[in-house]
């Protein structure tokens, strides 16, 4: 079973599992929990798509426009929310279980 280690803030609220409350406990992210999982899945797929659009886009000089505008700006969307749930995700190091935001950053 994986150890616990928590950030103690003064007006942090614990709850009875000795974890801090962050947004009705659902903070940080678990990093086995399906909302990762589900993120993590998107991304594959989205790093398939780029490594066949770009290319496209590149070698038969298209620009973004029409339904490559669209994908475009999607793509940078999920990876600008990626790389912000990123820092709000708890890892394993050693077999802890880290969900101290300052260890996180």
């Amino acid at each position: 079973r994986l150890k616990q280690m928590t950030l103690q803030l003064g007006s942090s609220h614990k709850t009875t599992h000795g974890e801090l409350s962050w947004f009705g406990g659902c903070l940080p992210i678990h990093v086995d929990s399906p909302v990762r999982m589900v993120m993590d899945g998107i991304g594959m797929v989205l790093l398939l798509s780029d490594t066949i659009i770009v290319p496209f886009m590149l070698a038969w000089e298209k620009g973004s426009e029409g339904s490559f505008l669209g994908i475009a700006c999607i793509m940078v969307l999920f990876w600008s929310c990626d790389f912000i749930s990123n820092f709000l995700t708890s890892f394993t190091k050693e077999d802890v279980l880290v969900r101290d935001f300052r260890a996180i950053a």
